[in-house]
């Protein structure tokens, strides 16, 4: 089993964006009216996207405010052929509102935004009626945490291996299965979810797991050390790193010789560590998707970067 974790790319957006669009009218008008209509505004550079409903101060039965978020995710460094187990979206909450004895929620849908890279009004009536996740309703939300979505086997279906995978969180209970809710003065239901202009660490993920066939090749990083025959059945050490290889693999002799007892004690490398600042310079010229590509996730730590780095250097590539 592998997992994969991708996020949605902060400003400026190269393959992929988080946003929000909302149906505003201050003067208040009627539920059909606010969950129908066309959207208004949008962002995709926010801190912050709150799907949920705002009500007028005064005028009973009518609305303010609907917004919803969308989400986006690059999933074409995903593996093709491979049979996604299971799947799930990821959202930080650090802030929830009610009013009364209503029951909000939220759960995952399709969306089909404009672009790829940018969230604009229009977008507000291209987020899905299907769920594609369960539903997590108010009480269950956790504050100043990741909330999880667990995807349907529509969720995983939607899920692209060649391209964007684009989803959306929309308000459950009244908003998705258009339902109007009990009408309050200048009330707000709403679910604060960090984007990911706000922080690193917060921003929102897609999980996806997938299976490794037996026998499968399978990518590596740091140093992999193997012997095999050399001239004359004389064997030699050969260094693997950042490549492929497979779980089954054995070395054999050439000469059909026994394979060789593998020296036990630990290996030196010798080659200095790359230094923070090669560091800083690489993760500041390499996108989110190159790095994704590389290394499966944006989360990259100095120590696996330099361990990356040496294993780099001994197959005689410069990386810098």
């Amino acid at each position: 089993m592998a997992e994969v974790i991708f996020n949605p790319d902060a400003d400026p957006e190269n393959n992929s964006v988080d946003g929000w669009a909302k149906h505003n009218d201050n003067s208040g008008i009627t539920w059909a009216a606010l969950r129908g209509g066309a959207g208004t505004e949008a962002s995709s550079d926010s801190d912050w996207g709150s799907p949920g409903i705002q009500t007028h101060g005064s005028d009973s039965n009518k609305f303010t405010n609907l917004v919803r978020v969308l989400l986006l995710f690059d999933t074409s460094p995903l593996p093709d052929g491979k049979d996604i187990t299971s799947a799930f979206v990821k959202a930080y909450i650090d802030d929830k509102d009610n009013w009364g004895s209503e029951t909000p929620g939220l759960v995952v849908c399709s969306s089909t935004p404009t672009t790829d890279t940018n969230v604009i009004a229009a977008d507000y009536t291209k987020t899905g009626a299907v769920a594609l996740s369960d539903t997590i309703l108010y009480d269950d939300i956790t504050v100043n945490a990741f909330n999880t979505f667990t995807l349907n086997a529509a969720g995983i279906a939607a899920i692209s291996k060649t391209g964007i995978t684009k989803l959306a969180i929309r308000e459950a209970t009244y908003d998705f299965a258009n339902i109007a809710p009990t009408w309050s003065p200048n009330a707000t239901m709403s679910f604060r979810i960090q984007m990911a202009d706000k922080v690193a660490g917060a921003t929102p993920i897609l999980s996806v797991n997938y299976l490794i066939p037996e026998n499968a090749m399978v990518r590596v990083t740091g140093l992999v050390i193997h012997w095999s025959a050399g001239p004359n059945g004389v064997y030699q050490q050969e260094n693997l790193t950042g490549g492929l290889f497979s779980q089954y693999f054995s070395p054999v002799s050439a000469q059909k010789e026994p394979e060789p007892t593998i020296p036990t004690a630990p290996q030196i490398i010798t080659d200095p560590l790359p230094t923070v600042r090669e560091y800083a310079f690489w993760m500041g010229t390499h996108t989110q998707a190159q790095q994704r590509a590389i290394f499966g996730t944006t989360i990259i730590t100095l120590k696996v970067w330099q361990h990356w780095v040496l294993g780099q250097r001994a197959m005689g590539k410069e990386i810098l």
